[in-house]
């Protein structure tokens, strides 16, 4: 059982869905009743409304409310300030299990990192970076060579095997974000 923060247009929830595919559940949360609405239509349409449950909500001021009571084995949040939900996190995330956040700003890592390591209650903290550069590679044929024979420039073929490539970085217009990843500390650590 996995819950989202932050649904969005529902397409990491459509991905997260396929992922729980046979038996699964995701648990989504979305702030904007609008778009709750229209991400509920789209899933009704794609046919996940037995792995998907949507619910118009706030999770850094209500929780994460109706979810199994054994709780949760992974939450994923894409919010503006994920360090809000992190205390609800603890009432429903399973001890071991994983949070993951996606934040496009540093400054919301470092709160949100804050909040983690908080009393030892989550461990293996990481931050990934989620841009990567684009490469083109573009094929060059090889420079003639030039025989010079008594007195005659003349240009010779070079074998067609011989092929020069390079690779130079792509123009592209983006901004950064950042996976943070932090795991539940076991409950027999918390009581230390």
């Amino acid at each position: 059982i996995v819950c989202e923060a932050g649904t969005g247009s529902g397409s990491v929830s459509t991905s997260l869905a396929r992922a729980l595919l046979p038996g699964g559940q995701l648990f989504t949360f979305e702030f904007h009743a609008d778009r709750q609405k229209q991400a509920l239509a789209d899933f009704q349409r794609y046919g996940l409304t037995d792995v998907i449950v949507s619910q118009h909500g706030d999770v850094c001021m209500q929780g994460f409310r109706n979810v199994p009571e054994t709780g949760v084995d992974g939450i994923f949040l894409d919010l503006p300030m994920p360090w809000l939900a992190i205390p609800h996190a603890d009432k429903c995330l399973v001890h071991g299990g994983r949070i993951v956040t996606f934040s496009p700003c540093i400054e919301q890592i470092d709160k949100t990192a804050a909040e983690f390591r908080r009393d030892g209650r989550y461990f293996d903290i990481r931050m990934f970076e989620t841009m990567a550069m684009n490469w083109g590679v573009k094929t060059e044929a090889p420079a003639k060579r030039r025989k010079v024979a008594a007195g005659e420039c003349t240009e010779a073929e070079e074998p067609t095997a011989s092929v020069l490539a390079s690779s130079f970085p792509m123009q592209m217009r983006s901004h950064t974000g950042y996976l943070l990843v932090a795991t539940r500390s076991p409950a027999d650590e918390l009581a230390r």
